[in-house]
């Protein structure tokens, strides 16, 4: 199949670019040896699409965060299939795997934070590093087996406020990705990392944990 013969799968009738099934592996850029983003992971047209669902979908409201779980249209399934397809192709291995589509395959659960002008981090500095056993079924067998958090990620939905880097406090490194882009770094506690107040428009995010079978 030719280039041409492929192009509905990515440019909808008013040529505007959706996301598609790709290897983002060589698209990485790097803020240090472990630290890496990769932009335009997710295309404007699709963010629109799944910024849509999650303004209809019922918010469950906290102080600082609202966690949203979707399970939208056929298009945004759609959109989301091809998401997991990349996620997979980027972290999944005979020992790793992504939890949260584990657990939650066709319902993505997004945050959108609030600002909150007397506090310095709308999400206090941490690491996710952690360690937790449970039955994966191996070889056709269920077996009690240990899991860690090997790396965290953050996929971004929206970029239009003022603040709201990510800190990663023992590297000296403060970074605001656009929209759309995938950002990764390791569980360990040497990549502490925060998120700073913001103001402006809405932090919309969806964060997951890359799990390995130890």
């Amino acid at each position: 199949m030719g280039f041409l013969d492929n192009l509905e799968n990515y440019i909808d009738d008013s040529y505007n670019v959706k996301s598609f099934k790709e290897d983002y592996s060589a698209k990485k850029k790097y803020l240090d040896d472990n630290i890496f983003y990769i932009e335009n992971f997710i295309s404007k047209y699709d963010i629109e699409k799944i910024l849509s669902e999650i303004n209809k979908t019922k918010v469950q409201e906290n102080i600082t965060i609202s966690i949203i779980p979707v399970n939208g249209s056929d298009d945004f399934q759609n959109i989301w299939g091809n998401v997991k397809e990349n996620l997979k192709t980027l972290f999944y291995t005979d020992k790793t795997y992504i939890k949260e589509i584990e657990e939650n395959p066709y319902t993505p659960a997004f945050a959108k934070y609030k600002n909150d002008n007397d506090k310095e981090w709308v999400m206090q500095p941490h690491y996710d590093d952690t360690y937790e056993a449970k039955e994966i079924p191996i070889e056709g067998s269920n077996k009690q087996v240990g899991t860690k958090t090997l790396n965290g990620f953050i996929i971004y939905l929206t970029d239009n406020y003022i603040g709201g880097e990510i800190v990663y406090i023992n590297k000296g490194i403060s970074f605001k990705p656009k929209a759309g882009t995938l950002v990764c770094h390791p569980g360990t506690k040497e990549y502490t990392h925060g998120v700073k107040n913001f103001k402006g428009g809405e932090r919309i995010v969806f964060s997951a944990f890359v799990h390995e079978k130890v």
